[in-house]
Formats: C-alpha cells, sequence, structure tokens
C-alpha cells in the first residue's frame, strides 16, 4: 500500500471551521472561484500561491512526461495546497 494512503490525513490534513477562519485573516488575496479542470499552478510556477478549499474540490496530479497524468490525491473542503517542492505536478480543479 503507497504511503500516501496509509498517511493521507497526516500528509494533507482538514482545517476545521474554526482553523480555516484563522487562515482566511491572514489571506492575502480575495476569494475566487476557479472552473472545473481549471490548472492553478504548474511545475515551475514561481510565486505560486497556497490554495485554501472552501467548497468543491482540487486534484493534485503529477506527470510523466508523456502528455499521461496520475492521480496523486484530491483536496476537499478545509484542505490546502501550495507547491513548497519542484515535484512535477499540476494542480487543477476537480
Amino acid at each position: 500500500m503507497s504511503t500516501i494512503r496509509t498517511r493521507e490525513l497526516q500528509m494533507f490534513p482538514a482545517l476545521s471551521s474554526e482553523q480555516i477562519g484563522i487562515a482566511r485573516r491572514f489571506s492575502s488575496g480575495s476569494q475566487t472561484r476557479l472552473a472545473p479542470e481549471e490548472i492553478i499552478y504548474k511545475v515551475g510556477d514561481r510565486h505560486a500561491p497556497a490554495w485554501l478549499v472552501l467548497a468543491g474540490s482540487m486534484k493534485v496530479v503529477r506527470s510523466d512526461g508523456l502528455y499521461r497524468e496520475a492521480l496523486i490525491t484530491t483536496h476537499t473542503a478545509g484542505q490546502f495546497a501550495g507547491e513548497v517542492n519542484p515535484v512535477p505536478r499540476d494542480v487543477r480543479i476537480g
């Protein structure tokens, strides 16, 4: 079994309503609605923001370099994503 499946809650925690409220106080941007399958950042993008999912879902995918994608995980309300590692992946709205 993969590490993602066995440690998913540790790797991708979900914030409580109270924690979301605190996080929103530190937001540098306004709330944004995104279209399905819209790519919000790609590998190599500089200054990619962190995203907190308030509703819906966000797919995190990796590319194998041959235009094939594999799902890493799907973030739902209360979960967040941001590029902190040069691992080849794109993130798009579920």
